[in-house]
């Protein structure tokens, strides 16, 4: 990490309901773009393990597959679930996408790893209420990415 600032982390949440409250990181595009890669490099960075190979394929593999995801409104999006990771799945595990998932963070700030194509895409927002990013508007972003590659993919 080269932009790392833990002053910049934060709890947040109701103490009194959950002795687990939320835990607000802030990384910069760069980080986030990072921490991709090593996943994508399957828990490597600059030729050194460091995140045990075993743990990355196994936190990005899916756990809880679309089919059977709850809500039952759920199964009608493309992913199955890993550990913190979304993971296209079913239908939808095709093409550029074959493999890929992908990490969703507060107001539309997103990791995806899509190593059909031997790539990371990090996007980051500015901390705002009119700044908030949809799945929907991320994925036509990632559409556009494949279009630009030259993927005849829509995502479902």
């Amino acid at each position: 990490m080269r932009d790392f600032d833990r002053a910049t982390h934060r709890r947040n949440g109701n103490a009194s309901r959950s002795q687990h409250l939320a835990y607000h990181m802030n990384f910069s595009t760069r980080d986030m773009a990072r921490i991709g890669y090593v996943m994508l490099r399957n828990g490597q960075w600059n030729g050194q393990q460091i995140v045990p190979a075993t743990w990355a394929k196994r936190i990005s593999t899916i756990v809880t597959p679309v089919s059977e995801m709850n809500p039952a409104g759920l199964r009608d999006d493309p992913f199955g679930y890993g550990y913190l990771w979304w993971v296209w799945d079913g239908n939808a595990n095709t093409g550029a996408f074959e493999g890929a998932y992908t990490g969703g963070g507060a107001i539309g700030q997103y990791i995806t790893v899509l190593p059909k194509l031997d790539m990371v895409v990090a996007h980051k927002t500015v901390p705002a209420e009119t700044r908030n990013v949809s799945w929907p508007q991320y994925q036509s972003l990632l559409d556009l990415i494949m279009a630009a590659k030259g993927c005849d993919v829509k995502q479902p």
